[in-house]
């Protein structure tokens, strides 16, 4: 029975809504399409991001400041015979104390400190600092930690002038100290990478005096790695040197390649019966420069057999 209006019409029925579609559930949607998730996952790797970049930044300070103190050490143990010198010098003829062993202990102290500085920093550690850390070990004969220091050096070496030098440094380390067979086929096969220093700097190459000069000193430095051993091989060397010498007088620095060369071809005159060249004929300033004619440490002259030197 349909109702009546009060004047009599037919009441029409109230019009129906259609049905709301079901509302979305945030978990079935993907999650690229979750803001909630989406936020989330940016303010992590945001996050993420600074704190890799600060850890990265703080790593370099670090890495920066133990640079500094190992410059600062190395060049400390540097001027410790120039102080030694002058006041030896300043107290000629006055009745002073012997501070001998103190610069000694002092340098022992420093050179330790540094080796803790060059291993901490690894590769970030220059190869010319390594270079004289090596050069000071071996003098304290710390011969293991010395050829450390040179193989380091030799790795990290970046360009053509440290790449020689370490190099060569490495090769007369690992021959002359070598306790096995192999240790001394390293020093050869770093002695082989320095003749070959052209073909990875070809700039250098290209310059005849300036490579003629570079495999001169380091035929040079083979032969004085090997003159405490082998005479016939320090020989052998010394030939090869003599083929660059006099295109190596041309080159930087080349005024002392000649000297240096008959320096060693008269000290080898005095190798013993057993193929050995006596301490006391060493020459000193042979094969000590670098590329460039800059100093380039090496380790001092081994002592002859059964533990003495001659």
């Amino acid at each position: 029975m349909s109702s009546s209006s009060p004047n009599g019409t037919e009441a029409q029925p109230a019009p129906q809504l259609p049905p709301l579609p079901p509302a979305a559930s945030t978990a079935d949607a993907p999650w690229w399409k979750n803001a909630a998730v989406l936020i989330a996952a940016l303010a992590f790797v945001l996050s993420l991001a600074t704190s890799l970049i600060s850890a990265y930044t703080a790593h370099q300070k670090d890495v920066h400041d133990q640079q500094a103190a190992l410059s600062a050490v190395v060049e400390k143990l540097l001027q410790i015979p120039v102080t030694e010198t002058t006041l030896l010098a300043s107290a000629s003829g006055r009745n002073t104390p012997n501070l001998g062993p103190v610069f000694t202990e002092q340098s022992r102290m420093l050179t330790l400190e540094a080796y803790t500085l060059a291993r901490r920093l690894g590769n970030g550690a220059p190869a010319p600092e390594l270079m004289n850390v090596a050069m000071n070990l071996a003098s304290f004969e710390n011969y293991p930690a010395a050829k450390q220091m040179y193989k380091q050096a030799a790795s990290v070496a970046d360009n053509f002038s440290d790449e020689v030098s370490a190099l060569r440094n490495l090769g007369v380390a690992m021959i002359r100290l070598a306790q096995t067979d192999h240790e001394r086929a390293e020093g050869e096969q770093a002695f082989e990478k320095a003749m070959d220093i052209g073909a990875k700097y070809p700039e250098v190459a290209r310059n005849p005096d300036e490579i003629a000069y570079t495999h001169a000193l380091t035929q040079l430095a083979w032969t004085d790695a090997w003159s405490g051993f082998d005479c016939t091989k320090s020989e052998f060397h010394l030939q090869q040197a003599d083929k660059f010498v006099q295109a190596a007088a041309n080159g930087p620095g080349g005024g002392q390649i000649v000297p240096d060369a008959e320096a060693w071809h008269q000290a080898l005159r005095h190798c013993d019966d057993h193929g050995r060249l006596p301490s006391r004929w060493y020459p000193i300033m042979g094969a000590v420069r670098g590329a460039g004619g800059q100093p380039a440490p090496v380790p001092p002259p081994p002592p002859a057999p059964g533990g003495s030197k001659e």
